[in-house]
């Protein structure tokens, strides 16, 4: 069980890099979550969250955009999820979509990047 939502707890969304975890009082964006909820209830199976916030160190280090939706300074409004089934990205993408977060396909690495932006973009 999660601590956000059903399905999601907050330790699913901190930053890769080891060190800065929450410590730092990064939270990710709440209404992203809640989307993603939404999506897991529809997709039926977990998912899992390859990265959600980074510290603007750890960004750098995964050669993130300067203004990247994962950073604090932008609120933590995205998470990628981890999907290679095609069938999956399918319904992932167009919940995802249907609940207008913005979304990118990364099929060779392996992801979905999904974000809680105010101006809905398909990338």
């Amino acid at each position: 069980m999660g601590d956000i939502t059903e399905h999601w707890s907050y330790h699913e969304f901190s930053c890769n890099c080891g060190k800065c975890k929450y410590k730092d009082g990064y939270q990710i964006d709440l209404e992203l979550v809640k989307k993603l909820q939404i999506i897991r209830d529809v997709y039926g199976k977990p998912m899992k969250v390859n990265s959600g916030i980074r510290c603007p160190a750890w960004n750098f280090h995964e050669k993130g955009k300067r203004l990247s939706y994962h950073l604090p300074a932008q609120d933590c409004k995205a998470a990628d999820i981890a999907m290679t089934d095609r069938k999956g990205r399918i319904v992932i993408v167009s919940k995802a979509l249907e609940l207008g977060l913005s979304v990118g396909v990364y099929h060779s690495k392996g992801f979905i990047h999904l974000d809680n932006r105010i101006e809905q973009t398909i990338f």
